[in-house]
Parts: C-alpha cells; structure tokens; sequence
C-alpha cells in the first residue's frame, strides 16, 4: 500500500460486525500485509511500517506475545474515518477469561449471512445453535474440513475473503465495499448484545486449573438461563433453552454500595485475597473464609453437637466403619456427632493438631499458620473495576464462604444418614454439590449475590426452650444438686482448720439453697470436684471423692484451704494406699 488514506467506504461496518471479517475487507481493498495494521501505537499512520509482529487471536483480538488488545480498534477506526462505537462486540475480548466457556473454540459463521456480506463474533456463542437472522445451521469448518483460522498470519491476508481450498468465500466482490445487508437485518442480534454486556459483569467461582472446564460446564455453566433468571435478564429467544433445574432454591442477598475512590488509577486497588494480613505467631490465618469457618464450628459446638464430643473421639480412637454406623444407630447424638467430625476433618487439614483432645499447639518458629479455611473466591478478572474495593470482596467472600460451608455441612449430614442406612461409616467427604453454584454481579452501585441451592437441609439444632421452661430446668437442677449434696454431706468428716489442724468433725449441713458444685485447681491433673456452700455465716468447701471439708469466712479461704488439705492428704495417704473411711 503507499500514500497515508486508505481506500474506504466510511459507514460500511454493520452492528456487531467482526473485526476478522472488517480486516479482510481492508486488506483486500488496500492490499495490506500484517506489518502494516494498526498495533498499540494509535498515531502510527496508515502506510507505516509496524515493528511488532505478532499473530493476532481476532476471536478475542489478543496479541500471543504481548498484553492488550491484538490489533487497535481506536487506530483503526481512525485510519477508517469510522466512530469508535462501530467496533462495539467486533470480538469478544470483553468476555473475562473465567466466562469463556460460553464460546465456541473458533469462528462460526452463517453461510446466507456471508452471502450477504456480513459475520459478527456472536456467532461463536455456544448459546447461539442457529444464526438468529436466517435460523440456519451455524458452520465452524468449511466444507473441506478445515477450521477458520482466528490467529492473524501473512497466509490469512494474503487469501482475505475466501478459504484456502477457495469452496468457501467470506468476503465476494459485491460486497467488498459494502455489504448487502442493512442494519435493519442485523437487529435480532441486539438482544444478544445486550444479555452479553449486562453478563459479563457476573463473576463466577474462581475453580483451579485441573478441574476447571468440568465443573464450568457441569456445575455452573448448565445454568446460564438460571442466572438470567435470577439475576432479571432477559435471555434472548434465540440462545438454546436450557432445561429447568429442578430441587434448585435460589438464595440472593445484596451488599454494601460501593463507590471508586477519587484519585484512583485506572488500574484499582489490589484486590483482597486470602492470606494477605500474615501474622506470625499465630495458628489461625486472618481472611474472611477462616473467621466464617469459625463462626460456624462455634455456631455447632453451641447449639448443634453440644455434648457429643466423646463420641468424635471414641470414633477417631477406634476407627472401625461397622461398629461406628452401629453406635449411630443407637444414639442421635452420635450421627450429629460423626457430621461434624467428618465435616471439620476436610475443612481443617490440621484439625487433630488440637482437638480430641483440646491441647495446645505446637508451632514452628513463627507460626505455621496450619488453621485455614479457603472457599472458593470470585474470579479477579470479571471484576469491573467499580468492585474493586477491599469492602466489597471481603463481603464476597464472606458470603462465598457462606454458600461453601453450608454446602460442606448437607453433605456430612448426608454421608452420616447413609451410614446408618447402609451400616458402614464411609468417610469419602466432599465439597458438596452446591459449593460452585454461586454467582456475584453489580447492579448499579451495589453487590449482589445468589446461590442456587439443591442440598436438603437438616435441621439438626438443639431445641431452644422459653423462659418459663429454662427456669422449671433451673430449679430442678437446683434441687437434684440439693439432694445429691445432703447425701454426701452426713456423718462424720475429716475437716482440716489452718489453726487447729486436722480433726474429725460431723459434716457441715448448708443452710442456704445456693450450693455450687466446681472443680479444684492447682491439686495436680486430677482436678476433683467439691461443694461449695454457706453454713452456719461462713463459706464450706467440702470434696465430693473424699470425706474432707475445711471450713473459712469467705469462699476464697475455703477454697484455698481445702486446696492445702488435699495436697497433704494425698502425701499422707498416697492413691495406691487404701484410704481411711469413718463410719456414718
């Protein structure tokens, strides 16, 4: 090509007309080659030699060797003398990485639409089974069996228009200047347009690299109707119908506004992400996923499986599959139990570091940080830059968090359910079928998030009483410790004094209805209970395991007396030894 105007029709680009399809047309009417399209540099002027060489993927219009776009749309549509909206959708390049499941691997094209001049990069939708203009059968190889070529290459240019077995033709000499088709015949492509621009907005769990593509066409990608759905976008009438998902429940919550901050780059802050405010020292590591995880084991231990934990470690000391799903048969209270072993033991890879039994933990030097929890996160790159905001991810992953635990949970509760059914405990845990199937997207200046929800859900919390209830229960307990102390509290006593020593005395009886029942401390790692009682104007601490009672003006003196007590008393009489008794 020489001189600096190219030869033109300006106003020949139809909506959403690929940029593939708009280069061939100014490659054969100027007989460009790759050096001598637009790159990054916009004020390169027409005719000049590029010194970047790159193969150019059109279907995104991304470069192989450098980030950014492939070829420049600005400088193009200034070398064209064209507005810069005319390249809107050319490629789908906006579409985040994380998305791209909903494209075809290459072009598609419609053969009447060809005819016609005309190709646009929404037909390498997936969605999109028939051209929505001519409803034909959208074409990904030509009739020799070859796909179309998306990279941009000498060879593509130097045969701009038509395949290379020359069976098919993309670009004719009619409509080579301009197209036969009117925007008019391309309008039932601006309901495609518009579902894409408001979807590309939604972040979708960010899944690791092995079983990414699975569970992006498995678990989330079935449900793009869904999500439409839910998140109240009309899902053109051309796209393939999805069939309902049936048992699906749909969970939505909205967060806090967010607005940028002035002054911000073009680039955003960095997003928030798990492990970022690192202390040392410390066993549990401080993110979102970690402080909701805990919630919830609290949230259990409170409510759900209080008094359960014997038999989570009787399980874990004798791991027998029979004898544990026999042991559930017989008592609630140990399925409960079972749920949340299995449930805390895949969340906390290091969970028996310090539980069953509750020890401290051993760290290395600086902390190890083993306590950690890691749900799946939003994927960064759908994240318009508005959203990024350390508020608003933290709130994400709160509630990914959320959508996670949850999950992880119906799932224990179903393997431990099987296991009484079938009589084998199989500890086979697994993230659950709902832990993916979570959207997050901006409407306006606010976050939304949605969960889709199949899992039954158990309700396994212990019953909560009313007032009245709670008191009749105090009472009783009051009155059942009341007599359980009198029993204990007859006939003749070993009681020790600071002042007179040791003597035999008869048992102190309290004269109050305040009795307390404690454990002792600093006796050694027994730890033996005693009463803790008002008689006769003073404090009485009296052992439950002995008969020895010490006798003082507050309850501070009893206590530490009868802590002196029971240190001398076991030198005296050692456990080997058979202890003293006195008759009633």
């Amino acid at each position: 090509m020489t001189g600096s105007r190219l030869t033109w029709h300006t106003g020949s680009i139809l909506p959403f007309a690929s940029l593939w399809h708009t280069l061939m047309r100014v490659a054969a009417l100027n007989s460009l080659r790759v050096h001598e399209l637009p790159d990054a540099d916009v004020h390169r002027d027409p005719g000049a030699r590029s010194t970047k060489y790159y193969r150019a993927s059109l279907l995104y219009n991304e470069s192989s060797n450098r980030q950014g776009e492939g070829i420049s749309t600005r400088a193009l549509a200034r070398w064209l003398h064209e507005p810069a909206k005319a390249f809107e959708w050319s490629h789908l390049g906006r579409i985040p990485k994380s998305l791209r499941g909903l494209v075809h691997d290459g072009f598609r094209i419609c053969p009447q639409c060809s005819k016609l001049g005309y190709h646009s990069a929404l037909m390498s939708l997936r969605l999109l089974k028939t051209c929505p203009i001519h409803s034909c059968a959208l074409l990904s190889r030509c009739h020799c069996g070859r796909p179309f070529d998306t990279r941009l290459g000498v060879s593509t240019l130097s045969r701009a228009g038509y395949c290379a077995c020359g069976q098919l033709t993309f670009v004719s000499r009619d409509t080579l200047r301009r197209p036969i088709a009117t925007p008019t015949d391309t309008q039932p492509f601006d309901a495609v347009a518009e579902w894409l621009t408001s979807f590309v907005t939604l972040s979708r769990p960010r899944i690791a690299a092995p079983s990414a593509d699975a569970l992006l066409s498995t678990q989330w990608m079935e449900q793009v109707q869904r999500w439409s759905d839910a998140l109240g976008l009309t899902f053109p009438r051309c796209f393939i119908p999805t069939p309902p998902a049936t048992g699906l429940r749909s969970v939505s919550t909205c967060g806090p506004q967010v607005t940028p901050s002035p002054g911000v780059s073009s680039v955003g802050p960095r997003p928030f992400r798990p492990g970022e405010q690192r202390q040392d020292g410390r066993y549990w590591e401080v993110n979102p996923a970690t402080l909701a995880y805990r919630s919830m084991l609290r949230y259990l231990r409170r409510h759900v499986t209080r008094g359960a934990e014997p038999f989570s470690a009787d399980f874990l000391s004798q791991p027998d599959p029979v004898r544990i799903a026999n042991v559930m048969r017989s008592n609630h209270m140990a399925t409960v139990a079972y749920a949340e072993l299995l449930w805390s033991t895949h969340l906390e890879q290091h969970i028996r570091r310090r539980r069953w039994p509750y020890r401290p933990v051993e760290q290395g030097q600086g902390g190890d940080h083993v306590g950690r929890f890691e749900p799946p996160s939003p994927a960064f790159d759908t994240l318009p830059f508005i959203f990024q905001d350390r508020a608003w991810l933290t709130w994400v992953q709160y509630q990914a968090a959320r959508t996670s635990l949850l999950s992880c949970w119906r799932q224990a509760q179903h393997l431990a359910l099987r296991a009484v059914r079938t009589g084998i405990a199989d500890g086979s845990m697994t993230d659950g079928a709902d832990a993916w199937r979570w959207s997050t997207v901006r409407c306006g200046s606010v976050a939304r998030f949605i969960a889709l929800e199949s899992q039954p859900s158990l309700a396994w919390a212990l019953p909560l009483h009313d007032k009245a209830h709670r008191r009749r229960a105090h009472i009783a307990a009051s009155a059942r410790r009341q007599c359980a102390m009198e029993d204990a509290c007859a006939g003749m006593c070993l009681t020790w004094c600071e002042v007179a020593g040791w003597t035999v005395e008869a048992s102190y009886i309290p004269n109050g209805s305040r009795v307390d029942r404690h454990r002792l401390l600093g006796v050694g790692q027994a730890r033996p209970h005693f009463w803790l009682f008002g008689s006769e104007g003073q404090y009485v601490a009296r052992a439950c395991e002995t008969k020895l009672q010490v006798r003082a003006e507050t309850a501070r003196a009893a206590i530490e007396g009868l802590r002196q007590a029971v240190a001398q008393y076991r030198r005296s009489y050692p456990a080997e030894r058979s202890l003293p008794t006195f008759a009633g």
